[in-house]
């Protein structure tokens, strides 16, 4: 940190912190005001965070009176712990490293930490306190302990625990809102298969004079062959929460309750209906790289109350670290493409009202998996990585200030195939049999005629084996010798619907007699992958390229495709099955060769513990992408609008 670098971040933090009231999360951008909100959406101000409902959205709003959506990173207090970042490039000086942060979050677009901020950060932006009153958080593993909520020793601790979280918070205006337990261990199935006992076999363990004992009891007489765990169960989070509920609102009756945080593995639906008196929020940590769409609509028609993603990450692979916390994806390209995605319908409801990744700087935990931050150990940015939060974020206060300058979006233009993104429902014709003549084009379109909210018909030309078409074809025969595919073609232009076709590279059976050897998809032992179940049978084959030129792809595959391209000049292809490419690495001869002729080794890796393991994995993908890539410029050389 050079003299000048210290004196900038004090200048920024020394600006930050005189007078909150002046105070800009974002200086110089249109359009917000002090605490990150939008000007545009007008509520009430009150002089602290509160909830809104305004033009039937749900919105965070800010001590001004805006419309706030929250978007924020968990565990920023970690820097102070950073040997790497925070003793040598920050000389162990907080004034220096919150500096850094916080012009790094307005660049990025963030208007806020999330919880696990230090406290000298949180005079700065706004910010979630939180706490911890039972301990039973699931990442601590074997260490969970289920306390006696019946007993009054508990209580007394919970109380502790809020009056320590909120003593320098609750009547701070910075304060978005206050959140209890970190995902904790209600599943029962999940606590039995992590400790071997749940909440409720460690009351039933109680000594016999132990307050939850005796309630226990006490339940077992007034239900008798009704009594069931689940049942008691909601008798402890009835207890929990009434016990937490009001002592919050008691020493914070100004602050927004988040709550429990949930795991989105297990959202225990019973429980959560006996928070709901005690918050304002209900508070979900899910995982996956998918918006979990349908777990969230009814969490809110069922709650009626907003939602908070209080942590959560999309993560990706890097040179040095293989082994990586969250759903990792490749490369950071497509971690930050996904996770564009994933906030886009997410904030496309009207109950999400905010987001906070996890986390700001690395951190190796569990015996060597890293928990990765937006800035690596040294505090060095992951470049790629910031670049697509940025445009993610900015991209989201767009949508909500509803000013195009706010920030590039990473999103193309849908270009011809524009009709595909306004389509409001697809047909998917999933005939798996090929037929003789049964239907005429006339008699489909008249069908078709039934479905007027359809845009497009996809038909199955190419079955899941691989053995036959519905059409005329050199490359596989149509025993049938009915072009079942043009029928519904004819269809689709009859009744001014788009043509879409389908081809399957999953469960082919070209190799059942063993023909192609070089084409199979093969595991690490030499054992090829096969399909099992009614829907996919036989060998897989490897999509990807080979050296000879005579491999699946360009022997077999491609030219299936273009004859199908030629023959119906389709609105749009789908090459179902490359979704196993990527989950399934292949050690085919042609994949070992690629291995060998780009790093010149002939010892290929078979297991993560490998050190080259993260490179042989890194060329799958490049292969991957490169056969999907070569797919749709066959497919574009020929009908550049399908």
């Amino acid at each position: 940190m050079t003299q000048a670098q210290r004196l900038v971040a004090l200048l920024v933090i020394t600006c930050l912190i005189f007078g909150r009231a002046s105070a800009q999360v974002f200086p110089g951008k249109p359009g917000f005001d002090a605490y990150g909100g939008y000007l545009n959406i007008k509520g009430e101000a009150t002089g602290r965070f509160h909830l809104e409902t305004i033009n039937d959205r749900h919105f965070l709003v800010t001590p001004e009176g805006h419309g706030y959506i929250a978007l924020g990173v968990c565990h920023t207090g970690e820097i102070a712990r950073s040997q790497e970042y925070f003793q040598e490039h920050c000389a162990s000086d907080l004034e220096i490293a919150n500096g850094e942060l916080t012009t790094q979050f307005r660049e990025w677009g963030y208007n806020g930490l999330g919880y696990g901020g230090h406290k000298s950060t949180r005079e700065v932006l706004p910010y979630f306190a939180d706490c911890f009153p039972t301990g039973t958080s699931s990442w601590r593993g074997k260490q969970v302990r289920f306390p006696d909520v019946f007993s009054d020793v508990w209580k007394k601790k919970a109380r502790r625990d809020v009056e320590n979280m909120l003593r320098t918070s609750s009547e701070d205006p910075n304060l978005i809102g206050v959140y209890w337990d970190d995902i904790p261990l209600w599943d029962l199935k999940q606590a039995k298969r992590m400790l071997g006992k749940t909440w409720v076999d460690a009351i039933r363990e109680l000594p016999a004079d132990a307050p939850g004992k005796v309630r226990y009891e006490r339940f077992l007489r007034e239900n008798g062959a009704d009594a069931s765990d689940e049942k008691f169960l909601v008798l402890i989070a009835r207890e929990l929460y009434s016990t937490l509920g009001p002592i919050t609102r008691e020493l914070a009756p100004d602050a927004l309750v988040f709550g429990e945080r949930y795991a989105g593995w297990a959202l225990p639906w019973e429980v959560i209906q006996e928070e709901l008196p005690w918050v304002d929020v209900v508070s979900v940590q899910p995982g996956g790289s998918q918006f979990p769409a349908q777990d969230f609509e009814r969490l809110y028609r069922e709650t009626k109350k907003p939602i908070m993603i209080c942590d959560h990450n999309i993560s990706f692979m890097t040179q040095e670290h293989s082994n990586v916390m969250w759903n990792s994806l490749p490369d950071a390209a497509g971690a930050g493409r996904t996770q564009g995605a994933y906030l886009d319908q997410a904030f496309s409801t009207s109950y999400l009202i905010g987001y906070s990744r996890c986390q700001y700087i690395d951190k190796t935990v569990n015996g060597g998996q890293l928990k990765q931050g937006l800035l690596q150990s040294d505090g060095t940015p992951y470049k790629e990585c910031v670049d697509w939060v940025r445009k993610n974020n900015w991209r989201i206060h767009q949508q909500f200030i509803g000013k195009t300058e706010a920030a590039d979006s990473p999103t193309p233009s849908p270009g011809h195939n524009a009709w595909y993104w306004e389509s409001g429902a697809n047909l998917f014709v999933a005939n798996h049999n090929v037929t003789d003549k049964q239907y005429t084009s006339d008699q489909l379109s008249n069908l078709l005629s039934e479905f007027p909210a359809v845009t497009a018909v996809y038909y199955l030309a190419h079955n899941n084996e691989g053995v036959d078409v519905h059409h005329p074809s050199e490359i596989l025969p149509n025993p049938k010798g009915w072009d079942m595919t043009g029928a519904w073609k004819q269809a689709c232009e009859a009744s001014g619907k788009r043509f879409c076709v389908y081809v399957n590279s999953l469960g082919l059976r070209l190799n059942d007699n063993n023909e192609n050897p070089g084409w199979v998809r093969r595991k690490a032992d030499g054992q090829p992958y096969t399909s099992n179940g009614h829907w996919a049978v036989g060998t897989r084959m490897c999509v990807k390229s080979s050296q000879d030129e005579n491999g699946f792809l360009k022997a077999y595959f491609l030219p299936l495709i273009k004859e199908m391209v030629s023959r119906y000049e389709p609105d749009g292809i789908w090459v179902d099955g490359d979704w196993t490419v990527r989950d399934n690495i292949c050690w085919c001869d042609n994949c070992k060769k690629a291995w060998e002729l780009k790093t010149g080794k002939t010892a290929v890796p078979t297991n993560p513990n490998d050190p080259d393991w993260p490179a042989w994995q890194r060329l799958h993908y490049e292969r991957c992408d490169e056969y999907l890539k070569t797919v749709a410029n066959a497919v574009h050389s020929i009908h550049p609008d399908c």
